[in-house]
C-alpha cells in the first residue's frame, strides 16, 4: 500500500525534503546541501538518493510506501534528468516523478490554480501554469547566459565592480566593497585563487554582503536592476494568459518594490512553497496509483 508522500526540492545552495505520512500526518524532514543536475550532476544524483534514503529509513518504512515527487535544478536537461530517473527507480518507490523545481515552485504557490510563478534565488526562472493546466517556462537559461536578476548574476555583478575599486586602489574607502573583499581576499593571489574556484553557488552566497548594506547606493542599484529583470519574466508569462503573479525564492522579498508599477496589482503570495509543490504533487500520483488499481 502506498501511503507516504515524500517531496524533495534540490536548487543551488540547498536542498529540502519531507517526508509525510498520509493516514497520520506524522512528519520528517531533512535539509542537505545544493544539488543541480546543471553545476554538478554527479553530486546531486548522490545527493537526491541519500536524501530519500535518510527519510525512508527514518521513517523505517518500505520504499515500496512512498510516492516521490522530486524537483530539482537542471532537470529540464533530458539526458541529465534520465540519469536521476535511473537511480530513483533503484530505490523501489511506488511512484515517482523526476521534474524541475521550477514546475514544483509554480504548484507549490496555488496548489494547481493558474498562476505564474517567478522564482528567482541562486538563478531566476518563470513558469505559466495556464487555465487548460499546462505548464510553460520562461527563463532559467543558467549563469552562463541567463539568470538575469538572480542572486548569482548580483554576486557577479557586485564582484565585477568591487575588482575595479581594487584595481583603484580605492575600495577601503567603501564598507560594502571592504566587506566584498572579506569574503573574496585581500591580495591579487587570494583574489585569483577565489576567482579560479568559484561556483554558481559562492557568487549567490554574496547576496548575504548585500543584505548588510541595504542603503549603499550601488546595492539599490542592483536591486533595481534585478526588479527590472524580474519585471521583464513577468511580462513574458502575462502576455500568454492573464494569471495571478506569485514570487518566491530567496531573493523575493528583496526585489518586491522593484517590480515594475504595472505588474504591482497581478501581485499574490504563494500559498505554499516548492516543497509544499513537489508533496501536492506526489499526492495526485498517489490518487492515480489508486485509480489504476
Amino acid at each position: 500500500m502506498t501511503d507516504y508522500l515524500l517531496g524533495i526540492d534540490a536548487g543551488g545552495t540547498k536542498t529540502k525534503a519531507r517526508l509525510v505520512s498520509v493516514a497520520t500526518g506524522e512528519q520528517w524532514q531533512f535539509r542537505d546541501g545544493p544539488a543541480s543536475l546543471t553545476n554538478d550532476r554527479p553530486g546531486a544524483i548522490k545527493r537526491v538518493i541519500a536524501v530519500s534514503n535518510e527519510l525512508i529509513g527514518r521513517a523505517a518504512i518500505k520504499p515500496q510506501q512512498v510516492s516521490m515527487v522530486c524537483g530539482i535544478a537542471g532537470a529540464n536537461h533530458e539526458v541529465a534528468r534520465l540519469k536521476l530517473q535511473d537511480k530513483v527507480a533503484e530505490l523501489g518507490l511506488a511512484k515517482f516523478s523526476v521534474i524541475s523545481d521550477s514546475i514544483i515552485s509554480v504548484y507549490g504557490a496555488g496548489y494547481g490554480k493558474p498562476m505564474l510563478c517567478v522564482a528567482v534565488g541562486t538563478g531566476s526562472v518563470a513558469v505559466l501554469l495556464n487555465g487548460a493546466g499546462d505548464t510553460q517556462q520562461f527563463g532559467g537559461w543558467g549563469f552562463t547566459a541567463g539568470d538575469q536578476g538572480s542572486g548569482a548574476d548580483l554576486g557577479r555583478k557586485l564582484v565585477r565592480g568591487g575588482l575595479d575599486r581594487f584595481d583603484a586602489g580605492d575600495y577601503l574607502d567603501d564598507p560594502l566593497y571592504r566587506a566584498l573583499f572579506d569574503e573574496i581576499g585581500q591580495s591579487s593571489e587570494e583574489i585569483m585563487a577565489w576567482l579560479n574556484s568559484a561556483k554558481v553557488t559562492d557568487y549567490a552566497r554574496l547576496m548575504h554582503v548585500l543584505q548588510r548594506f541595504p542603503e549603499h547606493e550601488r546595492v539599490k542599484e542592483l536591486l533595481a536592476y534585478a526588479g527590472k529583470a524580474t519585471s521583464r519574466l513577468i511580462e513574458i508569462g502575462l502576455a500568454h494568459e492573464s494569471v495571478p503573479v506569485a514570487l518566491m525564492g530567496g531573493m523575493a522579498n528583496y526585489i518586491s518594490d522593484y517590480i515594475a508599477k504595472d505588474f504591482r496589482s497581478a501581485l499574490v503570495e504563494p500559498e505554499g512553497d516548492a516543497l509544499d509543490g513537489a508533496l501536492w504533487l506526489a499526492a495526485q500520483n498517489l490518487k492515480q496509483v489508486a485509480q489504476d488499481d
